[in-house]
């Protein structure tokens, strides 16, 4: 494998730091996208939301700081906008905060929260094709729990986490739909129990109270289909839910101990525990795996996703000894004589059999640039830093690492979800300008967030007024090469008074707000024999150095052109 370039960048004023990248396995298969994430954890210093390349390169990164440490979760690219949320993740396994919207410049637009004076939590933001948002909320509520172990007979102080989502019209904040677990499901499903000492001592006094409320549910991901009901995941039930968008009525339930349906895979298909991301996914990104069925009146079939955890915490009794990405088909047949069925169609286990005992998710990658008619699945081992890109039929393609091995499962690195998108389907155009410095002999320039630079154009300038009047010369066109590119000035060039730098896109032209600041280096080496006379020009001498050290630069950009190609 190789090594990303996420050292902490030299240009002062970018001040980001980011873990480093390295890729165990690459294939000429993950070459295309962006990779999105929110490294967190007792290393991580200053978080925030990160977008890397395709080879582990940074784009862009952004601590954005508030009361908590600034912690970003869930980085996705939602429609036109770049979300994620920020809050207070200290409420252990959720949070209280909001949603933040960001444009194409990174500019926050909007924060969406939960309504009815909830929060929202941290786990899930989906924008609809109506405009609407989806968010979680866990709100502490007062509920018997008695039947799931409680010993005391004080019903005054009995009291769970509560899991709603809603659906909101982002425009006016009303609330277009609303479901309540606890409406629905029976604490009884949960495979959680107060007597857990491992439980109780999480919260200050017995679990079930007011102060320690027990987590019995968890819903961590929520996704509406065309029919406009619901999927949603509950991690504590180990079980997915099919929920009605029309009265908020369960039409069927996946797994777990309210399960419905028939596994004709030997069991292989219903032994997932402590899941996270279940989501219906399209027949035509699994041709290579999967042959669908001849339509049958009656019958619905569909594909469904899931991040497998297999793990929880200290809790490892259910399912096999690793973590995976499932592939299912789910038939249900309609009528007075209703009957479901489940097949597990694909695994995605890596070689390393990775364990990961909480967070984590399973997304595909429809590339732009792979001749490929099939999806890749990518896998975010939550928990643990890695993130790993299948093909449909399971195989490992590329296998990327934020963190080191010895740090798995101790929360040292660690993010929530990872996502990776084709290029074309995020273009960042920053406001401000790229960011330059030099260090010694060789200036250093980078454009955080600018996703359309593909050259670097240095010019100088002898002129003092060269600021106001733009007397600058070309010295050097050199190709981007990961986040932060080098250009080592020669030493003709080395007492040049003024430096700055431009961005090219691929035709060549300046990008919008593509220029740096100037960056000025003090006085000419030859300052007696340069001067500018009334009309402006240089005198010979001053020409002379700018013409040798463009001579050199032109050598230069062209070697550093073929080695960019290679």
């Amino acid at each position: 494998g190789f090594a990303g370039h996420l050292s902490n960048s030299l240009v002062p004023d970018t001040k980001l730091k980011a873990p480093k990248v390295n890729f165990r396995t690459y294939t000429p298969e993950c070459s295309d996208g962006y990779y999105l994430l929110t490294p967190k954890g007792h290393k991580v210093k200053n978080p925030g939301p990160i977008i890397l390349d395709s080879r582990g390169d940074l784009v862009w990164s952004q601590h954005f700081d508030n009361d908590y440490g600034g912690q970003a979760y869930d980085l996705q690219v939602n429609g036109e906008s770049l979300t994620f949320w920020l809050g207070d993740d200290r409420i252990r396994g959720h949070g209280d905060g909001h949603f933040h919207m960001l444009d194409s410049s990174y500019d926050v637009v909007k924060q969406v929260g939960a309504a009815n004076g909830l929060s929202a939590d941290l786990h899930e933001f989906l924008i609809t094709p109506d405009s609407t948002g989806i968010v979680i909320s866990f709100n502490i509520a007062q509920h018997e729990v008695q039947s799931v172990g409680r010993k005391f007979k004080d019903e005054w102080n009995q009291f769970i986490w509560e899991c709603v989502f809603q659906e909101i019209d982002l425009e006016t904040g009303d609330v277009k739909f609303q479901w309540i677990a606890s409406e629905h499901v029976n604490l009884t499903s949960t495979y959680r129990t107060l007597t857990d000492p491992r439980i109780a001592s999480m919260g200050n006094g017995d679990a079930g109270t007011q102060q320690n409320p027990f987590d019995w549910f968890h819903m961590n991901s929520v996704e509406k289909d065309e029919h406009g009901n619901y999927l949603i995941c509950a991690r504590y039930t180990h079980a997915v839910y099919y929920i009605s968008g029309r009265d908020g009525s369960i039409i069927w339930t996946l797994g777990g101990k309210d399960n419905r349906f028939k596994d004709l895979t030997s069991g292989h298909a219903l032994i997932f525990a402590w899941q996270h991301d279940a989501r219906f996914v399209q027949f035509d990104d699994f041709t290579d795996v999967y042959t669908r069925p001849n339509q049958t009146e009656g019958f619905t079939t569909k594909l469904m996703t899931i991040f497998d955890n297999a793990a929880d915490d200290w809790d490892y009794t259910y399912g096999p000894p690793y973590s995976r990405g499932m592939l299912l088909e789910v038939q249900q047949m309609k009528g007075d004589n209703q009957a479901y069925t489940v097949r597990l169609i694909q695994s995605y286990v890596h070689p390393q059999q990775i364990r990961s005992s909480a967070q984590g998710s399973m997304s595909l990658i429809h590339s732009t640039s792979s001749n490929e008619s099939d999806a890749h699945v990518l896998i975010g081992y939550g928990i643990n830093p890695v993130v790993a890109e299948y093909s449909s039929n399971g195989t490992l393609l590329c296998d990327l690492r934020f963190g080191a091995k010895k740090g798995w499962e101790t929360g040292d690195i660690q993010s929530y979800r990872a996502f990776k998108i084709p290029t074309s389907d995020w273009i960042g155009r920053p406001f401000f300008p790229p960011a330059i410095a030099a260090k010694a002999n060789t200036v250093y320039v980078s454009w955080s967030g600018a996703t359309e630079v593909r050259e670097w154009l240095l010019q100088v300038s002898a002129e003092k007024r060269a600021v106001e009047d733009g007397r600058w010369t070309d010295v050097a066109r050199v190709p981007k090469i990961g986040f932060e590119t080098a250009i080592v000035l020669p030493t003709e060039c080395q007492g040049v008074r003024n430096l700055r730098v431009s961005a090219l896109d691929k035709n060549g032209q300046l990008l919008k707000y593509g220029v740096s600041d100037v960056l000025q280096r003090g006085l000419l080496r030859h300052a007696a024999r340069v001067g500018i006379s009334d009309s402006g020009a240089l005198y010979m001498s001053a020409g002379v150095m700018l013409v040798a050290c463009a001579s050199i630069m032109l050598f230069l950009t062209r070697v550093l052109r073929r080695h960019g190609r290679r």
